[in-house]
This record gives structure tokens, C-alpha cells and sequence, in this order.
């Protein structure tokens, strides 16, 4: 049986750890390295780890100093020897054949990235599922990028190390991860199950109240992101072939510009990461896009469509 390395960052989650844990060490499959990365919390969460490192020998406990959930969550990538990789949040749990069910689905397609659903868990009596990918694994909401519903070889880690958590982006450290890991990965697949209990509380960063109050700090952890995704480009141009690296970076983008008011990249930037992409860059200019969506010819959008240059018609992603 392959090995997988379960890690979780944790800070101050005394409340809810109890619960991510059991929903870890009581999954039916057993062969799980679990990483639980103590990132300088100040109530109990330190004590009920080692409650449960002295029962269960899996658990490795690793100890450091404040610095945030992606030196965390790098640190634990840095420790793992799993095969295989998760990582989710401390707050939140898992269905109890998660890992059973994400193994035998490796073994029917032989894929090296699973994407899956999950619930929205508010509380007992309200739980909602969530989707967020086609068939193909493709993700459909561009405002919604996570790496808790995500399963990938650890290979591809070891491979790239530049694919890591950004430093001083959160939220939006996710975006980053995602979109690096989902697009090098050599095949990948869709299980169409909720095997992740996602909770929702006032106290998540990624909360609208908490967005909302924190608009400079959204929009700098989005420039963040694009730039962490420009480095790997630079570094790995032959993975640049397609044009998913900017198209993604024009949804992060828009994104930005919907909670913010402000992009995270100005046109210019986009033209010197993609010198040859500017036709692109230039049917995304407000102005332009208007004047393409009222004003050219049936016989003119046919020669885009011909030429696969997607506008962005609405406030996120819709393409023509």
C-alpha cells in the first residue's frame, strides 16, 4: 500500500483540532505519515497534539516559531516521504474512507493528481456540497482555488522545488500552489465525491466579513500569487506551450479587481511576462472588449474564435 503524507498546519485551533485528528487517525486506510506542523500556537493545540502523538506513533509533531500557514505547510512538504500528498486545515475534517476511496480511484485511472469534491460545513444542520471541477479535473469557479481538495504525487514536489507555498500571501497562497501543481502534473483526474468537511466560521481569514475589512492586503497577497506564478514561468518556459499560466493569471486578476476595486497586474506588467500573447492581453482592455462585444462584425468574431483567443466577457472567466 503507498504511503501518504497527511499535513496540517495548525494555529490556535484548540477548538476544533480534536476533530481534524480523529477524522485522520480512525480513516480505514492505515498506511498514513501524518505531519501536524505546530506554527506557534498560544493555547492548548501543542497539548492535545502530543495527547495524540502518544497514541497513535504516525503523528509527527513538528514545532516552530509564528511565521504563517505557507512556511507551514512547505515545512511539512519539506518532511514528507509519502508517496502521495494531502494537506488541509487543522479546523476542518475528513470523511472516514477519504483515503481508501482517493487510492483505489489512483489505481482505476492511473493519475497522478485527484480533484475532489466537498461539503460546506456550517453546522450539523447545515451542510452544503460543493463542486468545483468538470470531468476532466478542469476547475469551473475561478474565484475558488484550494489545495484541500487535492491529491497528488509527491514526486512532482521533489521534482519542482519552486512549487511551494508563497511567503506573505494569505489568503490567495493557495491560488499559487494550485495552479503550479495542477498544471505540470502529467495526467489528472476527477472523483466526483465530497470526502472533505470544509467549516466556515467568523474566524477564517478567507471570510467576506474578513476580506471586506482587509482590501490592501487582499490585493497585495493577489500580486503576490501572480508573481510567485511568473517566477515558475520563467524558470519553466516549456510549460508556458498552452495558455493556461495566463489565463489563470487573468482570472486571479479579475478576481482581484471584484473584491478590491484594483488589479493586481497592470497591462503592461501582462505584456512583459507575455510578450507573445499581446493580442490577448489587448481584447482585455475594457475599452477594446466593448467595442468587440457590441461593435465587430459576426465575420470578425469568427476569426477570434478561429484563433482561440479567449475574451473575457464577464467579471471572471466566461469566454466566447
Amino acid at each position: 500500500m503507498p504511503k501518504i503524507s497527511v499535513i496540517i498546519p495548525i494555529y490556535n485551533v484548540q477548538k476544533y483540532l480534536k476533530e481534524c485528528l480523529n477524522s485522520v487517525i480512525n480513516q480505514t486506510y492505515n498506511n498514513l505519515e501524518i505531519i501536524c506542523i505546530n506554527d506557534g500556537s498560544q493555547d492548548n493545540s501543542l497539548n492535545i497534539l502530543e495527547e495524540y502523538a502518544q497514541k497513535d506513533k504516525r503523528i509527527h509533531i513538528i514545532n516552530q516559531s509564528n511565521q504563517g500557514v505557507s512556511a507551514a505547510r512547505n515545512k511539512g512538504i519539506q518532511k514528507a516521504s509519502g508517496e502521495w500528498i494531502y494537506i488541509f486545515d487543522s479546523d476542518d475534517f475528513l470523511k472516514l474512507t477519504a483515503f481508501e476511496e482517493l487510492i483505489k480511484f489512483t489505481k482505476k485511472t492511473k493519475t497522478d493528481l485527484i480533484c475532489f469534491d466537498w461539503y460546506e460545513f456550517y453546522n450539523k444542520n447545515r451542510i452544503i456540497y460543493k463542486e468545483n471541477f468538470d470531468a476532466k479535473g478542469n476547475i469551473k469557479d475561478s474565484t475558488s482555488y484550494t489545495t484541500w481538495n487535492l491529491f497528488f504525487k509527491n514526486k512532482y514536489l521533489k521534482r519542482y522545488p519552486e512549487i511551494r507555498f508563497p511567503m506573505n500571501t494569505h489568503p490567495m497562497e493557495d491560488t499559487a500552489f494550485n495552479f503550479m501543481i495542477s498544471n505540470i502534473v502529467k495526467n489528472k483526474s476527477y472523483l466526483p465525491k465530497a470526502l472533505l468537511y470544509y467549516r466556515q466560521h467568523d474566524g477564517m481569514v478567507t471570510s467576506r466579513k474578513n476580506i471586506e475589512n482587509k482590501k490592501t492586503n487582499f490585493l497585495i497577497s493577489c500580486q503576490n500569487a501572480i508573481n510567485t506564478i511568473s517566477d515558475f514561468i520563467k524558470k519553466h518556459p516549456e510549460l508556458n506551450r498552452k495558455n493556461i499560466f495566463f489565463d489563470n493569471i487573468i482570472k486571479i486578476n479579475n478576481h482581484c479587481k471584484n473584491i478590491t476595486g484594483k488589479k493586481a497586474i497592470t497591462y503592461k506588467e501582462l505584456f512583459r511576462i507575455f510578450p507573445t500573447k499581446k493580442i490577448k492581453i489587448i481584447l482585455n482592455i475594457p475599452i477594446i472588449k466593448f467595442f468587440y462585444q457590441k461593435k465587430i462584425s459576426k465575420s470578425g468574431k469568427l476569426i477570434i474564435k478561429i484563433l482561440k483567443i479567449p475574451v473575457y466577457h464577464s467579471k471572471i472567466d466566461k469566454k466566447i
